[in-house]
């Protein structure tokens, strides 16, 4: 976050469009300068792309940007056997 004219208030910060399964929480909040934001996705998470947007609120004044999000599947390993018999 970089204030502009002088400005040096707390800003609340908001994450908002996560798909359904995926938290978002910040280090700092509200902030006066940088916060580093988390994103988590549960086993169940929606897989694919969402536009995930930052809103910072200040009193009366907003801003926002928008990240890029993608949900992947998480692989898996599977072990099995050729043999029907063991001697």
């Amino acid at each position: 976050m970089t204030g502009a004219n002088g400005f040096t208030a707390s800003v609340t910060l908001a994450a908002s469009g996560l798909p359904s399964g995926v938290t978002a929480a910040f280090a700092t909040n509200p902030t006066t300068g940088s916060s580093v934001l988390t994103l988590t996705a549960s086993s169940t998470a929606t897989i694919g792309a969402a536009t995930v947007t930052i809103t910072g609120t200040s009193g009366t004044l907003t801003a926002s940007t928008t990240i890029a999000l993608t949900v992947k599947e998480t692989p898996t390993l599977t072990l099995a056997t050729s043999a029907s018999t063991l001697t």
